[in-house]
Protein backbone atom coordinates (compact mmCIF):
# COMPACT_ATOMS: atom_id res chain seq x y z
CA UNK A 1 0.00 0.00 0.00
CA UNK A 2 1.78 3.13 -1.04
CA UNK A 3 0.69 6.04 1.76
CA UNK A 4 0.61 8.94 -0.56
CA UNK A 5 3.44 10.14 1.47
CA UNK A 6 6.95 9.62 1.70
CA UNK A 7 6.66 9.75 5.56
CA UNK A 8 4.63 7.15 6.88
CA UNK A 9 4.24 7.91 10.47
CA UNK A 10 1.66 5.59 11.92
CA UNK A 11 -0.98 3.12 11.18
CA UNK A 12 -3.79 1.13 13.36
CA UNK A 13 -6.55 -0.42 12.44
CA UNK A 14 -10.33 0.29 13.93
CA UNK A 15 -11.73 -1.87 16.77
CA UNK A 16 -13.82 -4.20 14.03
CA UNK A 17 -10.78 -4.49 12.02
CA UNK A 18 -12.86 -3.35 9.03
CA UNK A 19 -10.61 0.23 8.74
CA UNK A 20 -6.48 0.93 8.48
CA UNK A 21 -5.56 4.60 8.96
CA UNK A 22 -2.35 5.73 7.86
CA UNK A 23 -1.23 9.58 9.42
CA UNK A 24 1.93 10.80 7.44
CA UNK A 25 4.92 13.71 7.13
CA UNK A 26 2.03 15.62 4.81
CA UNK A 27 -0.38 15.70 7.61
CA UNK A 28 -3.27 13.95 5.70
CA UNK A 29 -4.96 11.21 7.93
CA UNK A 30 -5.92 8.08 5.16
CA UNK A 31 -8.61 5.91 5.85
CA UNK A 32 -8.43 2.43 3.95
CA UNK A 33 -10.80 -0.41 3.73
CA UNK A 34 -8.53 -3.30 5.38
CA UNK A 35 -9.73 -6.10 3.23
CA UNK A 36 -9.62 -4.67 -0.09
CA UNK A 37 -6.90 -1.86 0.55
CA UNK A 38 -8.83 0.79 -0.95
CA UNK A 39 -8.48 4.44 -0.01
CA UNK A 40 -11.66 5.44 1.31
CA UNK A 41 -10.75 8.86 2.19
CA UNK A 42 -8.18 11.41 2.83
CA UNK A 43 -8.72 13.58 5.79
CA UNK A 44 -6.73 17.02 6.29
CA UNK A 45 -5.26 17.45 9.71
CA UNK A 46 -5.05 20.79 9.42
CA UNK A 47 -1.44 20.73 10.53
CA UNK A 48 2.15 19.97 8.76
CA UNK A 49 2.53 16.97 10.36
CA UNK A 50 0.73 14.07 11.70
CA UNK A 51 3.00 11.50 13.99
CA UNK A 52 0.61 9.10 15.05
CA UNK A 53 -2.84 7.14 15.17
CA UNK A 54 -5.48 5.41 17.14
CA UNK A 55 -8.53 4.33 16.91
CA UNK A 56 -11.35 4.75 19.35
CA UNK A 57 -14.81 3.50 19.75
CA UNK A 58 -16.88 3.20 16.91
CA UNK A 59 -15.35 4.68 14.18
CA UNK A 60 -14.12 7.54 16.24
CA UNK A 61 -9.75 7.97 15.06
CA UNK A 62 -7.18 9.98 16.71
CA UNK A 63 -4.30 11.72 15.65
CA UNK A 64 -0.99 13.91 17.25
CA UNK A 65 0.48 16.34 15.09
CA UNK A 66 3.20 19.11 15.21
CA UNK A 67 0.89 21.91 15.94
CA UNK A 68 0.39 20.79 19.81
CA UNK A 69 -3.08 19.17 19.14
CA UNK A 70 -4.57 15.73 19.41
CA UNK A 71 -7.46 15.76 17.02
CA UNK A 72 -10.44 12.98 17.27
CA UNK A 73 -12.36 12.44 13.33
CA UNK A 74 -15.10 9.94 12.32
CA UNK A 75 -13.04 7.64 10.09
CA UNK A 76 -16.72 6.91 8.13
CA UNK A 77 -17.61 11.07 7.43
CA UNK A 78 -14.42 12.68 8.11
CA UNK A 79 -16.19 15.27 10.33
CA UNK A 80 -14.14 16.68 13.20
CA UNK A 81 -15.50 15.37 16.32
CA UNK A 82 -12.93 16.87 19.12
CA UNK A 83 -9.75 18.53 19.70
CA UNK A 84 -7.48 18.36 22.62
CA UNK A 85 -4.31 20.84 23.20
CA UNK A 86 -0.60 19.55 24.85
CA UNK A 87 1.53 21.61 26.04
CA UNK A 88 3.94 20.71 23.24
CA UNK A 89 3.65 18.76 19.70
CA UNK A 90 2.35 15.83 19.96
CA UNK A 91 4.69 12.75 18.97
CA UNK A 92 2.34 10.18 20.48
CA UNK A 93 -1.31 9.50 20.87
CA UNK A 94 -3.07 6.12 22.49
CA UNK A 95 -7.45 5.08 23.02
CA UNK A 96 -7.27 2.54 25.74
CA UNK A 97 -8.88 -0.41 24.97
CA UNK A 98 -12.08 0.26 26.54
CA UNK A 99 -11.89 3.70 24.92
CA UNK A 100 -12.66 5.58 27.95
CA UNK A 101 -8.91 6.92 28.14
CA UNK A 102 -7.04 9.17 25.20
CA UNK A 103 -3.35 10.01 26.06
CA UNK A 104 -1.34 12.67 24.19
CA UNK A 105 2.55 12.53 24.16
CA UNK A 106 4.98 14.55 23.55
CA UNK A 107 8.54 16.72 24.90
CA UNK A 108 5.92 18.78 27.51
CA UNK A 109 4.67 15.42 29.02
CA UNK A 110 1.53 13.64 28.44
CA UNK A 111 -2.28 14.73 28.69
CA UNK A 112 -4.70 12.06 29.19
CA UNK A 113 -8.43 13.31 27.70
CA UNK A 114 -11.96 11.39 28.41
CA UNK A 115 -13.59 11.50 24.75
CA UNK A 116 -16.77 11.79 26.20
CA UNK A 117 -16.85 14.69 28.30
CA UNK A 118 -13.86 16.18 25.79
CA UNK A 119 -12.21 17.14 29.53
CA UNK A 120 -8.56 16.71 30.25
CA UNK A 121 -8.28 14.00 32.91
CA UNK A 122 -4.19 14.06 34.01
CA UNK A 123 -1.35 15.53 32.79
CA UNK A 124 2.51 14.93 33.65
CA UNK A 125 5.26 16.25 32.68
CA UNK A 126 7.35 12.73 32.59
CA UNK A 127 8.34 12.24 29.10
CA UNK A 128 11.60 12.55 27.37
CA UNK A 129 12.30 14.46 24.26
CA UNK A 130 12.53 11.70 22.04
CA UNK A 131 9.59 9.94 23.31
CA UNK A 132 7.86 9.38 19.90
CA UNK A 133 5.54 6.45 20.71
CA UNK A 134 3.21 4.98 23.28
CA UNK A 135 0.34 2.43 23.84
CA UNK A 136 -2.18 1.38 26.28
CA UNK A 137 -1.22 -2.28 27.85
CA UNK A 138 -4.49 -4.33 26.13
CA UNK A 139 -7.45 -4.38 28.91
CA UNK A 140 -5.31 -1.95 31.36
CA UNK A 141 -4.86 1.81 31.66
CA UNK A 142 -0.93 1.16 31.67
CA UNK A 143 0.73 3.29 29.03
CA UNK A 144 3.76 1.71 27.73
CA UNK A 145 6.40 4.21 25.96
CA UNK A 146 9.71 4.67 24.76
CA UNK A 147 11.93 6.88 26.76
CA UNK A 148 15.18 8.15 25.11
CA UNK A 149 16.85 6.16 22.95
CA UNK A 150 16.54 2.85 24.39
CA UNK A 151 14.29 2.29 27.83
CA UNK A 152 10.60 1.37 27.64
CA UNK A 153 8.70 2.62 30.39
CA UNK A 154 5.47 1.46 31.84
CA UNK A 155 3.39 4.69 33.46
CA UNK A 156 -0.79 4.63 35.53
CA UNK A 157 -2.47 7.11 33.66
CA UNK A 158 -4.50 8.26 36.33
CA UNK A 159 -1.96 7.96 39.28
CA UNK A 160 1.17 9.18 37.22
CA UNK A 161 3.32 6.52 38.44
CA UNK A 162 6.11 5.57 36.04
CA UNK A 163 7.88 2.32 36.63
CA UNK A 164 11.19 1.18 33.86
CA UNK A 165 10.61 -1.57 32.56
CA UNK A 166 13.47 -4.32 32.14
CA UNK A 167 13.08 -5.09 28.57
CA UNK A 168 15.81 -5.68 25.80
CA UNK A 169 14.78 -3.16 23.16
CA UNK A 170 17.16 -2.69 19.99
CA UNK A 171 18.94 0.27 19.65
CA UNK A 172 17.34 3.66 18.44
CA UNK A 173 13.56 2.56 18.39
CA UNK A 174 10.77 4.38 16.64
CA UNK A 175 7.54 2.54 17.06
CA UNK A 176 6.48 -0.28 19.54
CA UNK A 177 2.53 -1.63 19.84
CA UNK A 178 1.22 -4.44 21.92
CA UNK A 179 -0.55 -7.27 20.66
CA UNK A 180 -4.20 -7.34 21.33
CA UNK A 181 -3.78 -10.31 22.95
CA UNK A 182 -1.62 -8.28 25.57
CA UNK A 183 1.13 -11.37 25.51
CA UNK A 184 3.73 -9.53 23.06
CA UNK A 185 5.14 -6.44 21.61
CA UNK A 186 6.28 -5.06 18.37
CA UNK A 187 9.12 -2.92 18.13
CA UNK A 188 10.63 -1.13 15.13
CA UNK A 189 14.20 0.89 15.04
CA UNK A 190 16.00 3.10 12.94
CA UNK A 191 18.27 0.12 11.72
CA UNK A 192 17.37 -2.82 11.75
CA UNK A 193 13.96 -5.53 11.07
CA UNK A 194 11.03 -5.43 13.74
CA UNK A 195 11.47 -7.40 16.32
CA UNK A 196 8.23 -9.49 18.49
CA UNK A 197 8.86 -9.81 21.32
CA UNK A 198 7.27 -11.36 24.55
CA UNK A 199 6.02 -9.56 27.73
CA UNK A 200 9.07 -11.49 29.09
CA UNK A 201 11.38 -9.65 26.38
CA UNK A 202 12.25 -13.00 25.12
CA UNK A 203 12.40 -12.97 20.74
CA UNK A 204 9.37 -14.71 19.27
CA UNK A 205 10.47 -12.98 15.44
CA UNK A 206 12.16 -11.24 13.58
CA UNK A 207 10.93 -9.46 9.77
CA UNK A 208 13.12 -7.91 7.84
CA UNK A 209 11.46 -6.75 4.48
CA UNK A 210 11.69 -2.37 4.61
CA UNK A 211 14.37 -0.73 2.80
CA UNK A 212 14.06 2.35 4.87
CA UNK A 213 13.20 2.63 8.63
CA UNK A 214 9.92 1.52 10.11
CA UNK A 215 8.28 4.12 12.24
CA UNK A 216 4.58 2.96 11.80
CA UNK A 217 3.23 -0.20 13.72
CA UNK A 218 -0.22 -1.75 14.10
CA UNK A 219 -2.21 -5.02 15.14
CA UNK A 220 -5.27 -6.48 13.53
CA UNK A 221 -7.95 -6.50 16.76
CA UNK A 222 -7.55 -10.59 16.23
CA UNK A 223 -3.47 -10.31 16.62
CA UNK A 224 -3.28 -12.03 13.69
CA UNK A 225 -1.99 -9.42 11.30
CA UNK A 226 1.00 -6.57 11.81
CA UNK A 227 0.96 -4.20 9.59
CA UNK A 228 4.37 -1.76 9.34
CA UNK A 229 4.93 1.10 7.40
CA UNK A 230 8.41 2.71 6.45
CA UNK A 231 9.46 6.61 5.63
CA UNK A 232 9.55 6.00 1.79
CA UNK A 233 5.37 5.61 2.10
CA UNK A 234 5.32 1.98 2.02
CA UNK A 235 2.90 -0.16 3.72
CA UNK A 236 3.42 -3.80 4.47
CA UNK A 237 1.18 -6.94 5.66
CA UNK A 238 2.85 -9.17 8.05
CA UNK A 239 1.47 -12.47 9.52
CA UNK A 240 1.75 -12.07 13.26
CA UNK A 241 2.13 -15.86 14.22
CA UNK A 242 4.65 -17.05 11.26
CA UNK A 243 6.45 -13.73 10.23
CA UNK A 244 5.73 -14.62 6.71
CA UNK A 245 5.54 -11.57 4.61
CA UNK A 246 2.03 -11.35 2.94
CA UNK A 247 2.22 -8.78 0.78
CA UNK A 248 3.73 -5.00 -0.24
CA UNK A 249 -0.48 -4.05 -0.62
CA UNK A 250 0.31 -1.62 -3.28
CA UNK A 251 3.46 -0.70 -5.92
Amino acid sequence: MKAGSRNVTAVAFSKDGQLLASSSGDGVLRVWDSGSTKLLRKIPGRTGYLSDVAFGKGDSVFASGYDNRVKGWSASTGKRLCQFDLASDGYAVAVSSDGTLVAGMGPGGVSVFDPVSKKRVAKWGITDELTISCDYRPNSHELAFVAGNEELMLMQSKSGEVKPWEFDLPKQPRAMKWNPAGDSIAVSAINGPIMLLTINGEQRLSLDWHKDYVQALGFSPDSKILVSGDSSGYLAMWNADTGKFIRNVQK
